[in-house]
């Protein structure tokens, strides 16, 4: 997570095309919103930011696995 003290890193607008990595950061851990059903995940928003520099992404889901299919 993003520490308060820090002065503010220079944000990436990342949306639109799904990523598992932030360009900025390298992090993989975003802060996204998510419903969940009987203790799993049963849906997500797409949108999020990064937990490590806050920009803004567009977080992937398994369709966009390109080892899937």
């Amino acid at each position: 997570m993003r520490d308060s003290a820090s002065p503010t890193p220079a944000l990436i607008d990342q949306r639109g095309v799904p990523t598992h990595q932030c360009v900025c950061c390298g992090s993989t851990i975003f802060v996204i919103r998510a419903s969940f059903e009987d203790y799993d995940i049963a849906a997500w928003f797409l949108e999020g930011e990064c937990a490590g520099c806050g920009c803004p992404v567009t977080v992937p889901c398994p369709a966009d696995d390109p080892e899937r299919f």
